[in-house]
């Protein structure tokens, strides 16, 4: 039976406020740990039964379940099996010796490889994953940096092989970022397809990003910040910049 009335005698109640007081006593507690409260809690009130009221529910459950169990960082566990893919289609059946591939991923949830694999069991490339989770920009820009050993002039860094593009492997080593394409602070390093002429024109870059992949079904809540873009902004960063974009990193000279 629903109780039609909050009053602290229901057990449910008092299982939900006593759950919420332990969390409270332990600091940098996420607000999300309390969610198995609520239904608690709404057991302790008289539900209304108006047909408007139910129209709500119906949409507010079917637009959050899309969203937080489809979109809501839905390109990590595909971007994660298809990388070993996507390496065997990038680079020339003759590379020697293996290319070393370290893998960045920034940003996302923590890459599940310890559930999917992370790829590194073939004998033309080697992965390692290193997972930056929300590193400051300048942390991020610094590991990115120090990730890609060797600088390359050419801002075009494919070749064609039997008529299919291949990336140019030099040292043996290759870099890829996995990260959402909300995190606009990458577009300044973002070279277009084909590259570029880098001349003085061209402001200098750090580091370069070529997009080799992208998996459109990917939203990145966590990154979702009113305060620094305001409302809307974020809104239209966040969902109108979906995506999970796996890039190709080189540094230029």
């Amino acid at each position: 039976m629903v109780s039609p009335t909050f009053h602290t005698r229901n057990t449910r109640a008092y299982s939900a406020l006593f759950g919420t007081l332990i969390i409270s006593l332990f600091p940098h507690q996420e607000a999300r740990f309390l969610l198995p409260c609520v239904p608690l809690l709404l057991t302790c009130f008289k539900p209304p039964r108006s047909r408007t009221f139910l129209a709500g529910w119906i949409v507010f459950n079917c637009t959050l379940g899309a969203l937080m169990g489809i979109y809501h960082q839905g390109g990590v566990v595909p971007a994660q099996i298809h990388i070993p893919t996507l390496l065997s289609d990038s680079l020339q059946p003759s590379q020697q010796p293996p290319v070393n591939v370290s893998v960045l991923w920034w940003k996302t949830y923590s890459p599940p490889y310890w559930l999917v694999g992370d790829g590194s069991s073939t004998g033309a490339f080697s992965v390692t994953t290193h997972d930056l989770k929300g590193m400051a920009r300048g942390d991020f820009l610094a590991r990115t940096v120090s990730s890609v050993p060797r600088c390359t002039r050419d801002s075009n860094p494919f070749e064609f092989h039997q008529g299919l593009p291949k990336v140019k492997v030099e040292g043996g080593d290759m870099t890829l970022l996995v990260a959402p394409r909300s995190a606009s602070f990458l577009d300044q390093f973002v070279v277009p397809d084909g590259g570029e002429d880098e001349s003085t024109d061209v402001p200098s870059r750090e580091i370069r990003l070529h997009k080799l992949w992208q998996y459109d079904r990917h939203v990145n809540m966590d990154d979702f910040d009113p305060g620094d873009d305001g409302l809307w902004g974020a809104v239209e960063r966040v969902f109108g910049r979906h995506g999970l974009v796996i890039w190709l990193v080189t540094r230029p000279c």
